[in-house]
């Protein structure tokens, strides 16, 4: 996740593990585990504090780590 300003400059980038926004029951659910197939959806939910910074847009870029 990447957080800009208006300019779309860099004002911080961060990696999350999936173990720090699922619940517990889904970090243990089926598609999560043994991966989710072509044009699978899967409803996530993330919450940021950001201190400091003003983001104006952000990046997101999803890898296997």
């Amino acid at each position: 996740l990447t957080l800009t300003n208006a300019q779309d400059m860099t004002l911080q980038r961060k990696v999350v593990q999936a173990a720090q926004y699922l619940p517990e029951a889904q970090a243990t659910h089926r598609t999560l585990t043994e991966g989710l197939a072509a044009g699978q959806q899967v409803q996530l939910l993330l919450h940021l504090e950001v201190k400091g910074a003003v983001p104006a847009g952000y990046k997101l870029v999803l890898f296997y780590p």
